[in-house]
């Protein structure tokens, strides 16, 4: 009977579970982030070949989405996802128990590789589950769970390198990816797999065919409207710390506690989405996201480049952190909405876009605005403007 009950308790909060190992995932792209002058001196290599080991993990996921998508719509989600987690286990064991810097970059590898694949299942299963206000206010519980998991990672990885070693953090990966996994055993699934047996290629094939499908409807544009304002965002995070060091003078730790403030801001604004939507649809929720983003470009264009005092930009980077939530959650909410029959798909050509943007816009406003704060907000207003215009003009809900 209390067998029973366990199981049934599993079955009832599997995307609980999944927004477990969404933040499981995402403390492991940030918990090692003290440790990494260690890891370089451990393995006598350079500081870029470290870094290069942690930065490639968007580009692997983009692989990984190009295989994994058609696939999870054809066969088991539950199996695919045991692969995905399991070949991140192995690669964090590996780094673990490896004395020599080429199998410590295949372990972080085979990590990427199942961080991408986990990821991209556990949002297909969240999807399984719900649609709708209900899918958005699960969407937006994620989104404070990630932030917080995001923003704490660091904090908690200094406390274990300091107690065990740097590879104390990667062992507390393991233990904890282990203890989420294990009730994957139970889980009886919602979606049965397809009852057509197709071969893996195949499937990728009938993978690609759906891609270039949905990419001529509206998911082209609801993906790019994620992909340009995380871009931006990402582009603050990175040059943020170097801009207030070189105008204002501050410490790396003074922009970080400035930088946590953004972030709170980010898990305000996910709480009044959860509010908001028991009173409007989507479609409004994303027009506030997008009235929002168009004030943070105005105030940029109108301030920034006249007098570039403190207060300005926090009150600009602020409304940028706030209007995230609202149009990441509603073009979510309005893809898994639109393509439940190929869901798997439509995801990973969502992470794929996403992804490219998250990685490109940041690269470029490092190497064109050179530390610059000037320049920085220029490029980045030029992608702002660019993003208006394509939020006004090609998204449709």
């Amino acid at each position: 009977m209390a067998e029973k009950k366990f199981i049934t308790l599993i079955n009832q909060n599997i995307p609980l579970l999944q927004i477990l190992i969404l933040s499981l995932l995402i403390v492991n792209s940030n918990i090692h982030l003290p440790c990494l002058p260690e890891i370089q001196r451990s393995y006598h290599t350079s500081e870029y070949a470290v870094q290069l080991s942690f930065i490639v993990n968007p580009f692997v996921a983009i692989i990984v989405c190009l295989l994994c998508g058609g696939i999870a719509d054809l066969y088991s989600r539950k199996i695919i996802l045991f692969c995905w987690l399991t070949c991140f286990m192995f690669g964090t064991l590996i780094i673990i128990l490896t004395n020599t810097i080429y199998f410590f970059f295949l372990g972080r590898f085979l990590q990427s590789l199942g961080d991408g694949g986990a990821a991209l299942l556990s949002g297909i299963i969240i999807g399984d589950y719900y649609k709708g206000r209900a899918y958005a206010k699960l969407q937006a519980i994620l989104s404070i769970s990630l932030s917080l998991a995001w923003a704490g990672a660091p904090l908690l990885g200094e406390r274990l390198f300091t107690l065990f070693g740097w590879r104390g953090n990667f062992s507390f990966i393991l233990i904890l990816s282990a203890l989420l996994m294990s009730p994957l055993f139970f889980w009886k699934e919602k979606k049965k797999p397809s009852k057509i047996r197709k071969g893996i290629f195949s499937a990728l094939k009938k993978s690609r065919k759906t891609m270039s499908s949905l990419l001529s409807t509206s998911l082209l544009g609801l993906s790019l409207a994620q992909a340009f304002p995380l871009g931006i965002f990402t582009a603050f995070e990175f040059m943020m710390p170097f801009i207030y060091k070189e105008t204002y003078g501050f410490s790396v730790k003074e922009s970080s506690v400035v930088f946590f403030i953004f972030i709170i801001i980010n898990v305000g604004a996910s709480f009044l989405y959860i509010i908001f939507i028991n009173y409007m649809t989507i479609k409004k929720m994303f027009r506030i996201g997008m009235y929002v983003f168009l004030v943070y470009f105005i105030l940029g264009l109108l301030i920034l480049n006249l007098h570039p005092m403190f207060i300005y930009t926090y009150i600009i980077f602020g409304l940028l952190s706030f209007s995230i939530p609202f149009i990441i959650i509603s073009t979510s909410t309005k893809i898994v909405d639109s393509h439940p029959q190929h869901l798997g798909v439509a995801l990973a050509l969502l992470t794929i876009i996403r992804n490219t943007g998250t990685t490109a816009i940041p690269l470029f406003s490092c190497m064109l605005s050179q530390n610059s704060f000037s320049s920085f907000f220029n490029v980045t207003l030029i992608a702002s403007l660019l993003t208006v215009g394509f939020l006004f003009r090609h998204v449709k809900f």
